[in-house]
């Protein structure tokens, strides 16, 4: 069975442009994530799926030096882009990641995914209650989960967001036929921010990045750890 991490990444962020390549630390965001999910027990390949845009061409330069693959499609029909990723990478499975999320933890996202395994499952995710901090988002669904909503679904909504005509999530959309699970945490963290929208969250995550112990190895709970630190300053 061959899973595929994709990474949705771009370079036009309407409220952070370029936020991907921004640093934290001493690296790019998106660097510091694909070091993280390359820790990943289950994942097979990494693929970075971005617009067909020279505004990617640094984003795609810094993929290929770590050796990742990169997949270019439309900006706004990022669905159609995911197709496109799964059919010329084999996927079986597909799991979606965001680029600005560089906490995402490898052993939650193998958590998900071996949920996902152990099941009879088309789509799976650990966001579905939001119990866990924004920024360790993780969907893993079926291949063919994938290319029957990009099928099914027209609404643009459904298209900008790749998943949501699977999982139904996004109140007045319609949804396909698909067995969803999720993954859920208690007590629920779902409050906490930890992807980056704004030069806010940006350096919200520096200051956390720059008082973790270990820098390498980190879990979420240390990154949890560090945030209610700092929050009793």
């Amino acid at each position: 069975m061959n899973i595929v991490a994709v990474i949705q990444a771009r370079m036009t962020s309407s409220r952070l442009p370029g936020k991907v390549m921004m640093s934290i630390g001493d690296k790019p965001l998106i660097n510091i994530m694909i070091e993280r999910v390359k820790k990943s027990k289950h994942i097979n390949q990494i693929v970075v799926a971005m617009p067909e845009d020279d505004k990617c061409d640094e984003l795609e330069s810094l993929c290929h030096d770590m050796g990742v693959a990169v997949f270019k499609g439309s900006e706004n029909d990022v669905l159609s882009r995911f197709v496109g990723a799964a059919k010329n990478y084999n996927a079986d499975v597909v799991v979606r990641l965001c680029s600005d999320c560089p906490f995402n933890d490898p052993h939650l996202l193998d958590q998900v995914i071996e949920m996902f395994l152990d099941g009879n499952y088309d789509y799976v995710n650990n966001v579905g209650a939001r119990s866990f901090p924004d920024g360790l988002d993780v969907e893993v669904f079926t291949a063919e989960a994938l290319y029957t909503a990009d099928r099914q679904a027209t609404d643009l909504k459904h298209r900008e967001h790749v998943t949501t005509y699977i999982d139904g999530r996004v109140e007045g959309l319609n949804k396909g036929n698909f067995v969803c699970g999720s993954l859920d945490n208690m007590p629920s963290y779902g409050h906490l921010m930890w992807s980056v929208n704004t030069l806010d969250h940006l350096n919200h995550l520096r200051d956390i990045y720059n008082n973790l112990p270990d820098k390498e190895n980190f879990s979420w709970r240390d990154v949890l750890e560090v945030e209610e630190k700092l929050n009793e300053r």
